[in-house]
């Protein structure tokens, strides 16, 4: 990659781009079959009655939560309904964009998906690139870039339901700097390079995560823990008690959180020492930052009364109960969030026990005049079946491993999404360039 400079620059109307670029319009690169451009169904001709177990797949905001797209976590329609919605349907390299709800949502339906057809919901619209004029992934990026949000976000309203007013006229009208298709796609593979290892480091950590959660279970809830000769307890025989909360293995107690917990409610300091410029410690005040297994720094302060520290199991307290972080290094914690410790070794036991019960928080939901909350008594209180420490200790140190990598790619996806949040702004005004493979006997 190279910084500005070479051909020249001139000025449009979303600034600066080299001077061989050409300006054109959504409505200039829309491929040219029918409903290259189309909203999403109305309400009335598409609602929870025609969901089902499996068929077309409907495409809400919640798939386009992650970067590029979620392809999991559908509703689905019958064939003949999606027939019947075909200005609707959308198709692998379709761009799909949120135009109502939760604003500036941007996916693009991978190229290798499962599905070979879907079709969008009432808040999005989507569009089929014509792809001899505009790379869908270089026109998806530039979508995501700071100048396609900006004209994307135009014509809002923010009455009633956040919303983009005439959203299709709004789409056409949004002008894209496009370089020769070849640069389209240099630009657009350095990008979605970093995207994919993103996904697979997260993908990653999802898999270890669920490694961790199905051992603590096959220990501590099938109760087949390895015994002193290595064996599944259960299976070989090992014996069971009655006890309040059930069967539990002999040597077990029925107990509380707080008898192999320190915890440490948090409290909020004055809210003039709150800042986004990094001065102080990183502060979390309820599940704002919370991300997969630790939380994003955000807000920082400078006169913090109660803290996590590293490795503390992060719970949150207030609306809703029950949600869980890791502290990833000392932080202040505000008054939504308790901060767990184990007694004794630290390790990964505490944190998985709390993901298999986190269902029992569910009753402090009703708790509170407004919303759900539980107090310092609530969360010491918390029933539990406490094994003995030296095979929690056991279990920490067989988890230790995978959940170190866990941080490592957790680390990584940071990394990698400063650098592309860096990077896009200027590959997409053509301030740095991507040095663009040529063919044989090909001049520049």
């Amino acid at each position: 990659m190279t910084a500005e400079g070479g051909t020249g620059y001139k000025e449009t109307d979303i600034g600066r781009i080299p001077s061989e670029w050409r300006m054109k319009s959504i409505e200039e690169i829309k491929a040219k079959q029918p409903h290259s451009l189309a909203m999403g169904p109305f309400g009335s001709n598409i609602t929870t009655n025609n969901f089902l177990p499996s068929g077309i797949p409907v495409i809400r905001g919640t798939n386009l939560s992650s970067y590029r797209f979620r392809n999991s976590g559908f509703v689905y329609i019958s064939e003949e309904k999606a027939n019947e919605l075909k200005s609707s349907n959308a198709f692998p390299k379709d761009i799909v964009v949120t135009h109502r709800g939760s604003l500036g949502q941007v996916g693009i339906i991978p190229e290798n998906s499962e599905y070979k057809r879907y079709v969008v919901s009432q808040s999005q619209m989507k569009l089929t690139c014509d792809e001899a004029v505009a790379n869908p992934d270089f026109i998806f990026y530039y979508l995501k870039s700071p100048f396609g949000q900006h004209q994307l976000l135009m014509n809002t309203s923010t009455t009633g339901v956040p919303s983009i007013a005439q959203p299709l006229t709004s789409m056409r009208r949004i002008l894209v700097p496009l370089p020769d298709l070849k640069e389209q796609a240099a630009i657009a593979k350095v990008l979605k390079c970093l995207d994919m290892k993103i996904e697979l480091n997260t993908d990653l950590n999802r898999i270890l995560e669920e490694f961790g959660k199905m051992m603590f279970k096959h220990w501590f809830g099938n109760f087949e823990f390895p015994n002193d000769e290595g064996k599944p307890y259960k299976t070989s025989g090992g014996p069971l008690v009655d006890s309040s909360m059930g069967k539990i293995t002999e040597g077990w107690t029925a107990g509380d959180l707080g008898s192999i917990c320190v915890i440490t409610m948090g409290q909020s300091p004055p809210g003039e020492t709150y800042n986004e410029t990094g001065e102080g410690l990183p502060f979390f005040q309820g599940i704002r930052d919370f991300g997969f297994r630790f939380p994003s720094k955000r807000v920082y302060c400078t006169a913090p009364t109660r803290f996590a520290e590293e490795g503390d199991v992060l719970l949150s307290v207030r609306a809703p109960v029950g949600s869980l972080n890791i502290a990833e290094e000392r932080c202040a914690i505000g008054r939504g969030v308790a901060a767990l410790r184990l007694k004794g070794k630290q390790n990964g036991f505490l944190y998985y026990l709390l993901l298999a019960t986190r269902s029992a928080w569910n009753e402090y939901e009703a708790k509170g005049t407004v919303f759900g909350s539980a107090t310092k008594q609530d969360v010491d209180n918390f029933r539990i079946v406490v094994p003995p420490r030296n095979l929690r200790d056991k279990f920490g140190n067989l988890i230790e491993p995978s959940d170190k990598q866990i941080l490592l790619n957790q680390k990584e996806i940071r990394t990698l999404s400063t650098i592309r949040d860096s990077l896009l702004p200027k590959l997409m005004s053509g301030k740095t360039r991507v040095p663009v493979p040529r063919e044989a006997g090909e001049t520049a």
